[in-house]
């Protein structure tokens, strides 16, 4: 039910009301001089005794009735009128029922309110209820993501540049050994050269010194000699000098192999350094997702248990009012209707009444459908379903469903009887008015409005 059609439910309850006190009024009144009245007939005494005492309840100046008061002038008018109902003319007969009628709507007021509070009481359950499905979806949420955290995919990535990086390395370290062997040949080849070179430098040493005691004449081929192993030292010590050369070339690539190597290590330490750190973050994140599921889990419970107070509430004190307010409704209904002999009293009192009861299995049926729906939140939207939840939401449906086809029965009944009703003048407009507001409850559109002066029956 929207707060708009609340509102116009509220304006038509009171006008129905006001109504519904005057139009008592001119029926206890015009009781006092029905024709064929007999002063010591039973049923006149009582109709003006207990209208009396009935009107003293509401009378102007007067201070506000207490509970008990109430109940027990309500309850003794209609103990004063029932056994003397079928008595006197059809007109105070009619009176009477009116009178019972009032009496029993009175005794109404009571379990309708309670069954408001009721209401209420249910209305704060379910609030508590959202509450806890809403804190229950966010944990539940931290608790998913969390749970999805799975780096495997990415430490598979970076063990690969790890081995690719191993890989790398070694193929470099393959190519810096080949190059270092090359060097080690090279300068062995020059240590070779070298050694080879000092022997013919001792050799032209030893020839020299032979030379020292020998004729220019006879020493010349010596000299020879000495000139050629000198040759071949010198030839020796470049050939060396040549090798170091071209092993000082290459020893820079080792220097870089060397920092090339460096570089991949370090990278590789980065990548596992990563891969512990995801390994270390899983596990975290893993006991932060236990932690969050079972937090989550005792949430539901509270959602679970929340749930089965309410209904508990609901099938205990809600329900309770709620059937001895419709129950004491459909009685002053249907004394109401008994009321022939005052047919446009009769309807105008009967249509209020049904109204009442509509309106209250309406606003019934609408505290069981946010129940419902605070169940279905539960359900649907968390996904919890323990506690059997999901046979109370049958349950809760089911009732509602009930509500509402006995609430759009009883309105449409007060529609037949306020358009029966009979009344002209001003009081059409008010008709109008209460029939259009019905017709919003009910969703159905606003018919044009009735002529009421047409079938006016004052007489009836």
């Amino acid at each position: 039910m929207t707060p708009l059609t609340n509102q116009r439910a509220r304006r038509a309850t009171h006008r129905a009301a006001a109504r519904r006190r005057i139009a008592l009024g001119a029926v206890c009144v015009a009781s006092l001089g029905l024709p064929g009245c007999i002063e010591e007939d039973a049923l006149p005494g009582a109709i003006d005794k207990v209208s009396m005492e009935l009107e003293s309840l509401a009378a102007p100046g007067t201070s506000i009735p207490g509970k008990q008061m109430r109940v027990d002038t309500y309850n003794e008018a209609i103990s004063t009128l029932r056994p003397l109902v079928n008595e006197g003319t059809d007109a105070q007969k009619a009176d009477a029922w009116l009178l019972i009628a009032r009496s029993e709507l009175g005794l109404a007021a009571d379990p309708i309110a309670a069954t408001s509070e009721a209401r209420s009481e249910l209305a704060s359950a379910i609030a508590g209820i959202r509450a806890e499905v809403v804190s229950y979806r966010e944990i539940a949420a931290l608790a998913a993501a969390a749970e999805s955290f799975d780096p495997a995919d990415e430490i598979a990535e970076l063990q690969g540049k790890i081995l690719q990086r191993e890989t790398e390395a070694d193929g470099i370290r393959s190519q810096m050994a080949e190059v270092q062997n090359e060097i080690a040949g090279l300068e062995a080849q020059a240590a070779e050269a070298r050694a080879a070179a000092q022997e013919h430098r001792r050799a032209e040493a030893s020839l020299r010194s032979e030379m020292m005691s020998m004729s220019a004449q006879d020493a010349l081929p010596l000299a020879t000699q000495a000139a050629e192993q000198r040759s071949r030292a010198d030839d020796l010590e470049a050939d060396a000098e040549r090798r170091m050369a071209e092993a000082d070339v290459l020893r820079p690539q080792i220097t870089a192999f060397e920092s090339e190597i460096d570089r991949l290590a370090d990278q590789r330490t980065l990548l596992e350094e990563s891969v512990e750190s995801l390994n270390a973050e899983r596990e975290s994140t893993a006991a932060e997702a236990a932690d969050y599921r079972a937090r989550a889990t005792e949430i539901a419970g509270r959602v679970t248990a929340a749930i089965a107070d309410a209904n508990a509430y609901r099938t205990g004190p809600l329900r309770q009012g709620y059937d001895e307010a419709i129950a004491a409704l459909e009685a002053a209904g249907e004394s109401a209707r008994k009321a022939t002999g005052r047919r446009s009293a009769s309807s105008m009192l009967s249509a209020e009444i049904m109204h009442s009861l509509g309106g209250a299995a309406l606003a019934h049926a609408d505290a069981l459908r946010t129940f419902g729906r605070a169940i279905d939140e539960a359900i649907s939207d968390a996904g919890i379903t323990g506690g059997g939840i999901q046979t109370t939401l049958s349950t809760v449906l089911a009732d509602a469903d009930a509500a509402q086809s006995r609430g759009e029965e009883a309105l449409r009944e007060a529609l037949d009887r306020y358009q029966s009703a009979g009344i002209g003048g001003e009081g059409a407009e008010s008709i109008d008015d209460v029939v259009a507001s019905i017709n919003a409850l009910l969703g159905e559109p606003v018919e044009d409005s009735i002529d009421f002066d047409a079938d006016a029956n004052p007489a009836g």
